[in-house]
C-alpha cells in the first residue's frame, strides 16, 4: 500500500472517530508522508485523538507547541499537553526537561539582550545613569522602604 493511500484510509477512519487512526493521520500530516507536510492538519487530528484519551497524541501536541511547528512556540501550552500525557500514563520526562531547559535558555538570552540594551542606552546618555541607580540603592531612605 502506498503512503498516499494509507493516509486516505486513516482519514476515512479518523473521520469516523477512531482515535488510533486520528493519531496516525496526525503523524503522517506532520511528517509529510503520503502528501504535503501540514502541521495544521496534524494538530487537528492529534487534538481529535487527544480528546479521546490518546496519550501519544497529547505528547505530540506538546512537542508541536514546544518546537513551534506550524504554531507560535508556546512552552506553557507544551507543558500543559505534556502534563495531560503524563496523567494518561505516557513517559514525557525527557520532553518536559527539554522545555525547562529551553525556558532557562530563553530567560538567559532575554536577560543578556536587556543588559546589552541598557549598556548601549547608558553609553549614549539616553538610559538611566549607573550613578543614580547606585545612589538609590545606597541612600538611607531606600534602606527603609
Amino acid at each position: 500500500m502506498k503512503l498516499a493511500e494509507a493516509r486516505d484510509w486513516y482519514g476515512q477512519a479518523g473521520t469516523q472517530g477512531m482515535a488510533w487512526a486520528q493519531h496516525y493521520l496526525g503523524n503522517m500530516c506532520a511528517a509529510g508522508e503520503g502528501g504535503q507536510k501540514d502541521y495544521g492538519q496534524a494538530k487537528y487530528w492529534w487534538e481529535q485523538a487527544a480528546a479521546q484519551g490518546d496519550e501519544i497524541a497529547m505528547s505530540n501536541l506538546g512537542s508541536l507547541h514546544a518546537k513551534g511547528w506550524g504554531v507560535e512556540q508556546d512552552l506553557n501550552e507544551a507543558m500543559r499537553w505534556y502534563f495531560k500525557a503524563k496523567a494518561a500514563g505516557y513517559d514525557v520526562r525527557a520532553r518536559m526537561e527539554w522545555v525547562m531547559d529551553e525556558r532557562k535558555r530563553q530567560t538567559a538570552e532575554a536577560k543578556a539582550v536587556a543588559k546589552a540594551r541598557v549598556e548601549v542606552e547608558v553609553a549614549e546618555g539616553t538610559g538611566p545613569s549607573l550613578s543614580s541607580t547606585t545612589e538609590r540603592q545606597t541612600s538611607p531612605a531606600s534602606a527603609h522602604r
